[in-house]
């Protein structure tokens, strides 16, 4: 007897320890169905759908399997009921990009959100081997990739390292400024570039690409405070309009505030930001292999600039301030005032003025996808900036800018994951610009003393064409050539 009860001690034990087993396999198999499920129904601008009840998740887990790559599979049997775990793992965010040579630096949204990146100043915190310059405080950047660019306050030359939005190229930099909201993300490449698409330019390109309208409703605000009372409102909306077929998204920005230098003088602020933009895109899809996307921007930016801080005295008769960092001396000549047509109590400031469209359209011949791409964007630009940072009047300046920029690009590019892989297409640029410069040099005395203007236009155009081709050897070798 006491034999038969041990045995039968040691049978309820078993017992015991596999319905835990059974327990504890249900739960941890329920929460990785929600999780992957999850996961799964994400939408381009990246936010993801409420999570429903894991009972209601296993069919949607087997579809986003399949959409993410590997899969792991694992059924567990208790009794009357079979449940089958789906999960998926994403090692990469860029995969494909992984099976590319070459040196491209591929960024996400989340990335730039981390790291403050609320401008184009703001990218060499992400990019290695990337250099951005502000020219004189002023919104002229320069953009230099593995020490070759441009610097070129006029800016009147196209930059070695262009800008892109969404396959469009920006041949002026300022056009691109007040466009970083609502990023999906970024990559950043070395040059030469221009063997597969856009413009040909030797030091590399900057490549954004902004959210895209979405099949469902989203919308979302977020808000970012920083120092110096600096503040970004980023907002947007997006959905369908006819189910299938046509969707829209709209989405904007606002900055403020942000002014770290004083003037000791008489206490003054200066380098407030005050700009806000919009972008809107509407997709139409009128069947299975054919898109076509309108899209629209507008930025108006009337944010102060810093001024410089004078390190040699090249002028005797004025003497020049001791300043700190944060500090600065800056004035503003009724005389000039009255030359530019502008308030007497302006202040180191941008007025200006960006919008642009683009129209996009694709079509899937099967063998091959047809892509073309036409833009038009515009600035005008009155800027003025104390150049000398001085309280005389020896290097200030002021700017009209008018400029604007019509693209079309037509490409031609084969099939993925083919033995033969080609593009062919060719790209126009137009660029018409006129610029007037005001400096006040009424205390440059005795050498000066007078006001100075300059005026001139530019036009420019561009026609280029490119092809470019792999094949796939075995042992996996590539030839590439172009």
């Amino acid at each position: 007897m006491m034999v038969n009860s041990e045995r039968q001690e040691r049978s309820v034990k078993k017992h015991v320890t596999a319905s835990v087993f059974l327990l504890l396999a249900s739960l941890s198999s329920t929460a990785l169905s929600g999780f992957a499920d999850a996961a799964s129904r994400r939408d381009t601008s990246g936010q993801t759908a409420p999570h429903l009840h894991p009972a209601a998740t296993t069919a949607n887990t087997a579809q986003g399997a399949s959409l993410h790559g590997a899969t792991h599979h694992k059924t567990v049997t208790g009794g009357a009921e079979t449940l089958t775990v789906t999960t998926s793992r994403r090692r990469l965010h860029f995969t494909a990009a992984q099976h590319e040579a070459d040196a491209t630096t591929h960024i996400t949204a989340e990335t730039l959100t981390r790291q403050g990146g609320v401008s184009l100043l703001d990218l060499p915190r992400v990019a290695p081997n990337l250099t951005v310059q502000s020219v004189n405080g002023t919104g002229t950047t320069n953009f230099f990739l593995r020490g070759i660019g441009l610097n070129d306050y006029t800016q009147n030359n196209m930059s070695s390292v262009l800008v892109y939005y969404d396959d469009v190229a920006y041949p002026l930099a300022r056009m691109a400024s007040g466009l970083m909201f609502d990023i999906a993300g970024a990559s950043v490449e070395p040059g030469p570039v221009g063997f597969s698409h856009g413009q040909t330019d030797t030091g590399g390109e900057i490549a954004f690409r902004t959210s895209d309208p979405t099949d469902e409703w989203h919308g979302g605000v977020s808000q970012d405070i920083a120092s110096y009372a600096r503040s970004r409102t980023n907002l947007f909306v997006s959905g369908p309009i006819v189910s299938d077929k046509l969707s829209f998204r709209i989405a904007g920005q606002t900055m403020q505030g942000g002014g770290w230098q004083t003037n000791p003088t008489n206490g003054a602020h200066l380098g407030d930001a005050s700009l806000g933009a919009l972008r809107a895109k509407l997709r139409w899809r009128p069947e299975e292999h054919t898109e076509i996307m309108l899209s629209g921007h507008w930025v108006q930016d009337d944010s102060e600039v810093v001024a410089a801080k004078p390190v040699i005295n090249f002028l005797p008769s004025r003497p020049y301030p001791a300043l700190s960092y944060q500090q600065a001396q800056w004035d503003y000549n009724t005389r000039l005032a009255r030359l530019i047509g502008r308030s007497p109590t302006l202040s180191p400031s941008e007025h200006n003025t960006m919008w642009g469209a683009d129209l996009k359209m694709t079509h899937d011949f099967g063998f091959a996808t047809l892509k073309s791409i036409s833009a038009f964007e515009t600035e005008r630009v009155g800027e003025y900036t104390d150049q000398d940072g001085t309280l005389w009047a020896t290097g200030d300046n002021y700017r009209n800018i008018v400029a604007n920029s019509f693209s079309q690009e037509l490409r031609l590019e084969s099939r993925r994951k083919q033995p033969l892989e080609w593009v062919v297409g060719a790209y126009y640029d137009r660029v018409r610009m006129t610029q007037q410069s005001f400096f006040d040099f009424t205390d440059h005395v005795p050498t000066r003393g007078y006001l100075q203007e300059t005026s001139f236009g530019q036009n420019e155009q561009t026609f280029s064409q490119f092809a470019h081709l792999s094949y796939k050897l075995p042992y996996r070798v590539t030839l590439i050539g172009g």
